[in-house]
């Protein structure tokens, strides 16, 4: 899940970027009388260039920052969620996880695209619920007095995705190695069934919790 925000600073990059690879206006198409002229010709077209180039540069800034801010929150937020396995919600959680990598690896015709996002998308929300009491989420709620409520709500759906993503790319990192090991069609024999059996349970539950 990608904000819109994310979506908002890249096109003002995209903005940025066109600006400045965009014709010289007309009066760059007529060459100076003098030295003094050229001065001044180069001092009025570097300014507006400048002024991009910095506006472009604290547009990346601000997009690194955020990246920074969400992944260390995630990390943080992992660290909790990790802390409370035995918990059934954060059992299902993994479930979740191990059948997302498991869908990344073996087409397998049971399971429905759509079905799959539906659990991924109750997972990023069950993730951000228990924001609330995770040291991450204390954080943000710190950070976030005096701001926005939409900005904050943003962060916290960052987080709760990239969280998702951590746990996914994990559970996909074993699962490599193991493809790696017995190759793809044993490994995905293997373990199809009981990923099936995980993924039929998600979606049961999703009519209780979900729609």
């Amino acid at each position: 899940m990608v904000s819109f925000q994310y979506f908002h600073h890249l096109s003002i990059i995209a903005a940025i970027g066109l600006g400045l690879v965009s014709a010289l206006p007309a009066s760059a198409q007529t060459a100076p009388d003098s030295i003094q002229q050229a001065e001044n010709f180069a001092t009025q077209q570097a300014a507006p260039q400048q002024d991009d180039q910095e506006r472009s540069l604290k547009a990346l800034a601000l997009i690194l920052g955020r990246a920074q801010t969400v992944r260390i929150l995630a990390a943080q937020h992992l660290a909790y969620l990790s802390s409370k396995r035995a918990t059934p919600e954060v059992h299902q959680m993994e479930d979740a996880a191990q059948v997302m990598a498991y869908s990344l690896i073996c087409a397998d015709p049971e399971m429905d695209t759509k079905t799959l996002n539906d659990i991924a998308n109750q997972s990023t929300l069950k993730i951000a619920l228990l924001l609330d009491q995770s040291p991450a989420g204390q954080k943000i709620k710190a950070d976030s007095a005096g701001r926005p409520e939409a900005e904050r709500l943003a962060l916290i759906s960052d987080v709760a995705s990239t969280t998702l993503m951590f746990k996914i790319g994990r559970r996909r990192g074993l699962f490599d190695s193991l493809k790696t090991d017995f190759g793809t069609k044993r490994f995905c024999a293997g373990l199809g069934g009981d990923m099936r059996k995980r993924y039929e349970s998600l979606a049961a539950d999703l009519g209780k919790h979900f729609h």
